[in-house]
């Protein structure tokens, strides 16, 4: 019954400008690999259940933002290059629990961040950031739509300044 959601993989690019050389984005991903079966259901381990519209996937996502000035302020961004079966989609969301927390409509979204193939601001800080998790969610995930495997590579940039949340 177990049925590999994904193949998490995560891409950093980096952005260079004249404030902000010799930035560094450093992406670390738990697992590589996310399964996800019968203990997801909603109920879990029911016959004909299905996966609730919103599911935390297990895997953890840490960022870090390094050998950057004290008072720059910079956006992170992320992407989802790949389409996804039926309306499944991908989001992200800082986790609270990290420091600095989030603060929704300040420096995160209101509500986890759909992805999409262009970038879209995800979390808003200023200087170095050492540490930060994030929370990756699948959204609108059916049995039938999640059989089998699935590629969900995250393309990450930063930006100049805060984040823009709307």
């Amino acid at each position: 019954m177990e049925r590999v959601l994904s193949n998490l993989f995560c891409a950093m690019l980096y952005l260079y400008s004249p404030a902000a050389t010799a930035q560094q984005l450093r992406v670390e991903v738990s697992s590589p690999y996310i399964a996800v079966g019968p203990g997801q259901l909603s109920p879990p381990h029911t016959a004909g259940a299905d996966f609730p519209s919103q599911m935390l996937l297990p895997n953890s996502i840490e960022i870090s933002v390094e050998q950057i000035p004290q008072n720059l302020t910079w956006c992170l961004c992320a992407a989802h290059p790949l389409a996804l079966p039926a309306q499944m989609e991908l989001a992200l969301w800082p986790d609270v629990s990290s420091f600095p927390p989030r603060t929704p409509g300040t420096n995160s979204s209101p509500r986890p961040t759909v992805l999409a193939p262009y970038f879209q601001p995800i979390f808003s800080h200023t200087g170095p950031l050492y540490q930060k998790n994030m929370e990756l969610y699948v959204l609108q995930a059916t049995v039938l739509s999640a059989q089998g495997d699935h590629d969900l590579p995250i393309l990450w940039q930063l930006q100049e300044g805060p984040c823009h949340f709307f």
